[in-house]
């Protein structure tokens, strides 16, 4: 949020709070030059983090766009008062812009792009400049007096503004600026599913483990596998199942710590120029497998969400087609013990790049696929698969399910 003094912060800050609501594990963000804004911004109860807006020197803003970032920028009494430059800046940088209140018709027309959202009470609809401009959706509210629910229609309209401008924006900036550079030096691709199977030993056995509690399930070390996936890096130091084959991430610092991991998974080849774009010089040598370089998944099903690491790693586990594939941890962040094991501070919930239905209804359409044994060991994935199989017994004229899988539920 953007504010020019209290009160705007103050009439902004209902709408925050839904937000926060919708999205807990997003960072919250103030920035005003009012000292009474930020004052009142440090004690909403919000766990927010301020900041004095740039002044206008050269390169205050530029460092100031870089550290922020923004998935959504909120500007209270319509944007007045703010300075139109960084506005501008932040929008183009692939910040969703949405405005509570009328914005004066001035700072509309310098704008280099039309706000995406504005929010503004009935009355002020008729006045509003921007009334038939196709790129902004404008809803009638009285933001001032609403509150909770009341901000619901709102929450709904920016929850895809949110993810879909920041991503598209990534995206382009991944196509433009590395699709020419070469993997770094001792870093070797893994171009096919059958080079990965060989790679992999051809297992029959695999165990994909999330990141969720149930990852560390007492039951999971009773089971034989010959090959076992993880995802990111929090489970290397919690000494249960920690010497993985294949390691699925879309973070560097996943594989700055694991030193000794020689097989690392990524989601698509944006992701992938991203990650090998950040080695400039190393020494480590590892293999990497793409799973859209694969070509065994359509990922299409996600447009501008993502799907996790852990939807990735069952997916390509599936792609190498195992007599039996065990799961746990793919907890949904539905877990009563909390987000990680032992981590009850992480709020249980997707990050903002992912949308769970989609996520869920991939992972299970995944699991559908396999014609071999499925395991899953965890109370949310099992109750989910359950009732994927009980629909699939309703809709067949035998009365029995009809899955592509057959498997077990711990």
């Amino acid at each position: 949020m953007m504010a020019r003094n209290r009160r705007g912060f103050e009439n902004g800050l209902e709408l925050f709070k839904a937000l926060h609501a919708a999205f807990p594990r997003m960072n919250l963000l103030v920035a005003s030059s009012d000292r009474a804004a930020r004052r009142a911004a440090r004690c909403s109860g919000l766990p927010v983090h301020v900041y004095p807006l740039p002044l206008p020197f050269l390169g205050a803003d530029a460092r100031f766009i870089t550290a922020l970032q923004p998935n959504l920028l909120l500007l209270p009494d319509g944007g007045r008062g703010l300075p139109r430059r960084l506005i501008d800046r932040l929008a183009v940088d692939g910040a969703a812009t949405l405005m509570l209140g009328r914005p004066r018709r001035g700072l509309m027309r310098r704008l280099s792009l039309a706000p995406d959202l504005i929010v503004v009470p009935p009355a002020e609809r008729a006045a509003l400049a921007v009334a038939d401009d196709p790129a902004t959706t404008v809803i009638e509210l009285d933001h001032e007096h609403a509150s909770g629910t009341m901000l619901a229609p709102v929450v709904d309209r920016a929850t895809p503004l949110i993810v879909a401008k920041r991503e598209l924006y990534r995206r382009s900036v991944l196509k433009r600026d590395r699709a020419l550079e070469p993997p770094p030096q001792g870093f070797r691709a893994v171009e096919t599913l059958e080079e990965l199977r060989q790679r992999l030993g051809g297992p029959q056995n695999i165990i994909c483990l999330g990141n969720g509690p149930s990852s560390e399930d007492p039951r999971l070390a009773d089971f034989a596998f010959d090959c076992c996936f993880r995802v990111n890096h929090s489970w290397a130091t919690r000494g249960f199942l920690t010497t993985p084959d294949m390691v699925f991430t879309g973070a560097k610092q996943s594989i700055e710590r694991l030193p000794e991991q020689r097989l690392f998974g990524f989601f698509s080849i944006e992701s992938e120029r991203d990650i090998l774009g950040r080695f400039t010089a190393t020494s480590r040598k590892l293999d990497y497998a793409t799973a859209e370089r694969l070509g065994s998944t359509d990922f299409s099903r996600f447009g501008f969400y993502r799907p996790t690491n852990g939807a990735v790693m069952i997916a390509v586990a599936v792609a190498l087609r195992p007599a039996r594939l065990i799961v746990g941890g793919i907890d949904l962040f539905r877990h009563p013990a909390g987000t990680y094991p032992g981590d009850t501070s992480t709020p249980n919930a997707y990050a903002a790049p992912h949308a769970p239905d989609l996520e869920l209804d991939f992972i299970l359409d995944m699991l559908e696929s396999l014609e071999g044994e499925i395991v899953i060991v965890g109370d949310v994935l099992r109750e989910e698969w359950d009732k994927r199989q009980q629909a699939r017994a309703r809709q067949s004229p035998s009365g029995r399910p009809a899955p592509l899988a057959q498997g077990a539920a711990l």
